[in-house]
């Protein structure tokens, strides 16, 4: 087992402002965004997003099927689509297209992440409903991802992630620490919160974010995870919680879909 910090490998610099005037080099990232003006805001309803896809034409020859109110899919083999709807608090929709797995069981995997940023004046469901109905639409053309088990560029892939989430994270209320190397096919990127962790769900509170990087050689996928780790109120108990997100991924997509799909996902945090 060894340990990537940004002390030993990375050269990682971390500047404290004490308040004497000095330039504040980024603002903070992720979070609720600033509001401009003074107009009421105009929440998007999800609803109505998914009321414009069901309403819009067809994806090829796919037949359409609402499984949920969140959940909506086209076709049923390999190839079929799928777009589910998250609950509030990481709010996104995400596409995802089934495979078949190196074992011959179908997997979904994860194409894209569309966050539904709220907070914006004037917001239009029928536009955000048809940029991915249009995607969809795009993706239903293309070559089905396959599985592979001889994936050689695990580790590669993995340090490029790494690279792209301690770059764009939710600064707001967490820094990143370093990646561990649980062993060959498993990493982690491990991050903190600022001021000795931040009130969780659970009463507790939230002291650590783990995203997980995994690489099945049986399945022929890759799968991510991120999850906070909390304690109970003045302890140290570290109980791993649900996850935030946790998706599965094809070695023949490209790079930076699967490195946007997961940056997109953490900062709906």
């Amino acid at each position: 087992m060894s340990n990537y910090s940004y002390n030993k490998h990375l050269n990682f610099k971390e500047w404290a402002s004490f308040g004497f005037g000095e330039k504040k080099l980024h603002d903070p990232e992720g979070g609720t965004k600033a509001i401009d003006g003074h107009e009421p805001i105009d929440i998007i309803h999800s609803s109505k997003i998914i009321s414009e896809i069901l309403d819009s034409p067809p994806i090829g020859n796919l037949i359409l099927n609402q499984k949920f109110q969140d959940l909506i899919e086209w076709g049923s083999e390999v190839g079929a689509l799928q777009l589910q709807l998250t609950p509030l608090g990481s709010y996104k929709i995400i596409a995802r297209r089934k495979i078949a797995d190196a074992t011959g069981h179908v997997n979904w995997i994860c194409k894209k992440m569309f966050p539904l940023e709220e907070g914006y004046h004037n917001t239009r469901e029928e536009i955000y409903a048809s940029e991915i109905h249009d995607y969809l639409t795009s993706l239903n053309e293309t070559m089905i991802d396959k599985a592979k088990t001889d994936f050689n560029g695990f580790n590669k892939l993995s340090l490029k992630l790494f690279g792209a989430v301690r770059n764009t994270y939710p600064s707001y209320c967490m820094f990143p620490i370093g990646m561990l190397k649980k062993n060959e096919h498993y990493h982690k990127y491990i991050f903190e919160f600022r001021g000795g962790g931040v009130e969780a769900p659970t009463a507790g509170r939230a002291e650590q974010f783990d995203i997980d990087f995994y690489w099945d050689a049986k399945k022929g996928l890759l799968r991510c995870w991120g999850y906070d780790i909390d304690s109970s109120t003045k302890q140290h108990s570290w109980k791993v919680q649900p996850s935030e997100w946790d998706e599965w991924f094809a070695p023949t997509q490209e790079p930076k879909e699967i490195i946007d799909a997961v940056v997109k996902a953490f900062m709906t945090y």
